[in-house]
């Protein structure tokens, strides 16, 4: 039997997912907008929306998901735990060129065999998590992917002030992401580099100072982040 695949979200992620069924052959729907007031009561119907459509369609389109139904969302940060619901977050950056197929997803839902080998079937990768994680698991995605981003275009928008081409910044940076990310992948606290890491004060402070007269926001999280690679190289660790 064919399990009905809809998709509720025209954004990214509903992009992704048509992508990542169309390169199967597989059908899915995207549903025009204005589809709660029919909404499907049978198959699998992935919530691509923001957050706060999610609960609201949690609560007031399915207050309970139907015998029928499959609710799957992508919302890490909202702690839903019901039956036939399920959380499928992918750890990443979604982009135009993103692929399903090539990203590990947290799921988290209750035991469903039936779910699970759909998403095997369709070749999504998981890493399966009970009970749902806590505030900390939403955290750790913003601070490793949602605020790199930011400073890697404060970084372009300096190098550009310096003169640099776009090109050039951008092979600049990205190289310089790259090795810094696989230098503490392999070396922990101990590859940590830059001059708080060295304990070099005085440039620390002229690079303060220059911030200070040209970004003066990115002046104070320069100082607070300094201190805090400071006090991990010296304990050895990030977390207290």
């Amino acid at each position: 039997m064919v399990t009905a695949i809809y998709i509720a979200g025209r954004g990214r992620v509903g992009a992704a997912l048509v992508r990542h069924f169309g390169r199967q052959a597989v059908p899915c729907r995207v549903l025009k907008r204005g589809w709660e007031k029919r909404p499907p009561r049978r198959g699998v119907l992935f919530l691509a929306v923001p957050d706060a459509a999610v609960e609201r369609i949690c609560r007031e389109v399915f207050p309970t998901t139907p015998k029928g139904l499959t609710l799957v969302h992508f919302a890490g940060g909202l702690p839903i735990s019901r039956e036939r619901t399920h959380l499928l977050h992918p750890f990443a950056s979604m982009g135009p060129e993103s692929e399903f197929g090539r990203l590990w997803c947290l799921w988290h839902g209750p035991a469903d065999g039936g779910f699970e080998r759909f998403l095997n079937t369709h070749h999504f990768h998981v890493i399966r998590r009970d009970p749902i994680p806590g505030p900390g698991y939403h955290v750790a995605a913003v601070l490793a992917g949602n605020f790199p981003q930011y400073l890697f275009l404060a970084a372009r928008d300096l190098l550009r002030r310096e003169g640099f081409s776009d090109d050039d910044s951008k092979r600049l940076l990205v190289q310089l992401v790259e090795t810094s990310v696989l230098g503490v992948r392999e070396g922990g606290v101990g590859a940590l580099t830059g001059p708080a890491a060295r304990g070099d004060r005085a440039v620390m402070e002229r690079e303060i100072v220059f911030l200070g007269k040209t970004a003066p926001r990115l002046a104070v999280l320069y100082r607070a982040l300094s201190e805090l690679i400071a006090q991990a190289v010296g304990h050895g660790k990030i977390l207290d």
